[in-house]
């Protein structure tokens, strides 16, 4: 996945396993258990939601145009796309209960931003759909149907 490019950004590329069975196992993760308190947990998890938007895009015959934005200060919005209402920011935490920093990034990515764009997402660890400081908040669960609605046919 590329970075999106501009002023003051940093830009270097990631790489996922889109198997996330396959890097746990090679991560030594043999039980469910072990993820729980493993140092990749919220690698893993980002992994995983990269996983599911690279499969929604491929579902509908579409090629995956995903990015993502890192600023020099630190500051990292983990999965950007095109969609038809402007550029699509996601960010995902594998914790299970909102933390009042995570639309950090998300917002100073939107202030960056020229023109309108849709609501951005924060895809975590816990339950629920929810609105919070701007952001859509979505629990794992309604990942699939919330991309089912936004990955354009």
């Amino acid at each position: 996945m590329r970075p999106v490019i501009g002023k003051r950004l940093v830009k270097t590329p990631k790489l996922y396993f889109l198997d996330v069975g396959l890097a746990a196992w090679l991560a030594g993760i043999r039980a469910p258990a072990q993820l729980h308190t493993h140092a990749l947990r919220g690698a893993l998890f980002e992994t995983w939601v990269v996983s599911e938007v690279v499969k929604a895009f491929a579902h509908r015959g579409r090629s995956t145009p995903l990015f993502f934005w890192r600023d020099s200060t630190g500051l990292e919005v983990d999965l950007v796309w095109e969609s038809a209402d402007g550029l699509q920011g996601v960010e995902i935490k594998s914790g299970r209960t909102f933390a009042a920093d995570w639309p950090q990034a998300l917002a100073r990515w939107r202030a960056l931003q020229p023109g309108p764009l849709p609501t951005p997402w924060i895809v975590y660890g816990g339950q629920g759909d929810h609105e919070r400081q701007g952001c859509r908040v979505l629990g794992w669960a309604e990942l699939a149907a919330c991309l089912q609605a936004r990955v354009p046919d």
